[in-house]
């Protein structure tokens, strides 16, 4: 079988995401700067206040501002919620580069 006989693997995940949730997702994360998306990383990662303040080298009243900053923006009643979020971005974004990557590959 040849490479260019394979469809698209991301194509029907793709076509189940509405342009319109993209769209709002980047219009959303746009609003954050540098050092809130690089807050929000960490968080969603997993780490602690402590931690991201030392990752990030700030104390930890700045990260707490950071993060209550990104609640400003990003619409979510908690941060549980807010994480979700940043990872449904995270999720479709990769899904756009594997897309991306396999289309190239095909050619």
């Amino acid at each position: 079988m040849a490479i260019s006989d394979l469809t698209d693997p991301c194509q029907q995940i793709n076509t189940l995401i509405p342009t319109s949730l993209l769209s709002t997702l980047d219009s959303l994360f746009l609003e954050l700067s540098s050092r809130e998306v690089e807050c929000l990383y960490w968080f969603a990662f997993g780490l602690s206040r402590q931690a991201i303040a030392e990752k990030m080298q700030v104390s930890k009243p700045r990260i707490d501002q950071y993060l209550r900053s990104i609640l400003s923006k990003i619409p979510s009643p908690d941060y549980k919620s807010l994480i979700m979020i940043y990872n449904c971005r995270v999720f479709t974004y990769q899904l756009k580069m594997l897309s991306e990557i396999f289309n190239y590959i095909k050619m």
